[in-house]
């Protein structure tokens, strides 16, 4: 699991990582509401005081994915970074790098806007 703390005026706390939990992960105004795979990655957005998730969501394909990173920029776009082994569910806009995974665990970043729709997820090929 990573966090990234933001501070200033937001004063959230961005999460990410994967669950095993499927239906019981606690999501809040998700991208995906239910798990799709063995294990998923997830993105939240704690409250400011560390009470409460102001968002939540899973974020996968129909096998195994996984969050390693997580950043945000000025404008609160949410970037994560991971693995998945879904090789053609794993979520992506119609402009991705590359639209399905070419190796047996891929590579994936993910940019997502404040309220966790998807503005552009990439993928690299493992080697």
């Amino acid at each position: 699991m990573r966090v990234r703390h933001r501070g200033g005026r937001d004063g959230h706390a961005y999460v990410t990582g994967r669950t095993y939990s499927g239906a019981s992960f606690p999501t809040q105004d998700a991208l995906q509401a239910l798990g799709q795979g063995s294990f998923d990655a997830f993105v939240s957005m704690l409250t400011p005081g560390g009470d409460g998730l102001q968002y939540s969501t899973h974020l996968g394909g129909e096998d195994s994915d996984e969050g390693y990173g997580i950043a945000v920029d000025a404008a609160a776009n949410v970037y994560v970074t991971g693995r998945t082994f879904s090789a053609a569910s794993f979520p992506v806009t119609p402009n991705a790098f590359q639209s399905h995974g070419l190796g047996s665990w891929d590579a994936f970043v993910s940019k997502l806007a404040l309220w966790f729709l998807p503005l552009a997820i990439a993928r690299a090929t493992a080697r």
